[in-house]
């Protein structure tokens, strides 16, 4: 079992009562490393180890275990003092360097890090991760190419993905969307020996779009094997099903594509039409005589009246049932 997390490295000694100014705001983001815990024994100890030490913020850890191997991604991101300087609320802006770093685990101890994405293709919104047994990994995220419409800025938004082999040689960098649609919420699990990516997208009112990646980084389509369904409303033929940005896979440990679940939120309203409470979805694939099919959406979970989830994680057990923090 791996964790990671992102700690401040700096304490400015101040009292409750004093303010942050904008200088010790940006001073305590270039502060911040990224750190990582392991256990082999069920969390009856931990190996803790730093993993970065620089100038510069270091955000947003991702990770996954694949046999005795593991992988964190992380962010490393720099705001130039300009952008900072003209407008406080630059802060994140992030316009002199927005890349992506890892560290892997080969059972004893971290390489050092290595950068993945040099941010020359757009900045990163959102990234997540998944490994084999055999140590292979990949890094899917989400791109900010900009956008033309000032009306959508998140027009720009597009998934790439990245492999990287068990010794740390790097796969192609590859683009998997170039579309006037937004393509948010990336999300990457196993099955089958290949990696299923996830993504929302808006295109046909808002879908879930699914696509099959080899450990060497080829895309499955067409005839092989291995491939998916495009969309999960490509599966279902129902256009009308409302599928919510929030989602995430859920499978039980060693289980194929056949099976492999899909829960979302969704916003339930009150008698007079107004935004009210959370309910979160559940839809599985089923594989039969070689074709995928979807089960019919059901309410895993319905909240309480003027209870909405901030965020969610899902999880199945070895007999199948689903569960959500």
């Amino acid at each position: 079992t791996v964790a990671a997390w992102s700690r401040l490295s700096t304490n400015l000694e101040k009292n409750a009562d004093e303010v942050i100014s904008p200088d010790e705001q940006k001073q305590l983001l270039n502060s911040t490393e990224i750190m990582v815990a392991t256990t082999s024994d069920s969390g009856a100890s931990w190996t803790t180890k730093q993993l970065t030490d620089n100038a510069s913020p270091d955000l947003a850890p991702a990770t996954a275990v694949g046999g005795d191997h593991a992988v964190v991604f992380w962010r490393n991101v720099y705001t130039s003092d300009t952008a900072y300087g003209s407008n406080p609320d630059n802060l994140t802006s992030f316009d002199t360097k927005d890349t992506i770093y890892f560290s892997r685990y080969d059972g004893s101890d971290w390489s050092d890090a290595q950068m993945v994405y040099n941010g020359s293709l757009g900045g990163v919104v959102g990234l997540k991760t998944a490994m084999l047994s055999d140590g292979t990994s990949i890094v899917v995220f989400t791109l900010d190419r900009g956008s033309s419409d000032p009306e959508n800025s998140m027009e720009g938004y597009e998934l790439a993905y990245r492999v990287v082999q068990a010794d740390g040689t790097l796969g192609d960098l590859v683009v998997l969307t170039n579309d006037e649609q937004t393509d948010s919420n990336p999300q990457v699990i196993t099955a089958d020996g290949s990696f299923i990516l996830g993504w929302y997208s808006t295109q046909d009112g808002g879908d879930i779009r699914l696509q099959a990646v080899g450990a060497n980084g080829q895309l499955y389509n067409g005839s092989s094997e291995n491939a998916i369904p495009a969309s999960v409303k490509a599966i279902s033929q129902e256009d009308a099903l409302n599928i919510n940005s929030n989602f995430q896979f859920a499978k039980q440990s060693g289980q194929g594509v056949d099976g492999l679940t899909l829960v979302w939120a969704e916003t339930a309203s009150n008698a007079d039409g107004e935004a009210d409470h959370r309910v979160l979805y559940g839809t599985q694939l089923c594989k039969i005589d070689g074709t995928m099919y979807l089960s019919s959406p059901q309410a895993l979970v319905t909240l309480p009246d003027r209870t909405l989830s901030n965020s969610f994680s899902a999880w199945k057990d070895s007999s199948g049932k689903i569960s959500a923090y």
